[in-house]
């Protein structure tokens, strides 16, 4: 547990986390690794924000003014490749 307080692997005791930050951390590779991994982790959280605001977006259009689901996709101009995603988290 120690190590995973510690964000410079000369503090760390486990010598194979400390190598691995290090190359993570210090090395070319290892960095655009790190880089690659943090950027599809952004955009999985921005795709999973959109997604909640789409379907409590519909849940308001459905209460508020009587629409059915379909309706209220169609309203929000959601592709209807993507509506059938949006109606099994209805």
């Amino acid at each position: 547990m120690h190590d995973f307080l510690f964000s410079d692997p000369d503090d760390m005791y486990t010598e194979l986390l400390a190598d691995k930050a290090r190359y993570l951390k210090s090395d070319p590779k290892g960095v655009d690794i790190m880089c690659k991994v943090m950027e599809d982790l952004r955009e999985e959280s921005i795709q999973r924000g959109i997604d909640q605001n789409r379907v409590e977006s519909i849940r308001n259009l459905m209460l508020t003014l009587k629409m059915t689901a379909q309706q209220a996709m169609d309203a929000l101009l959601i592709p209807v490749t993507e509506q059938s995603k949006y109606a099994a988290k209805l």
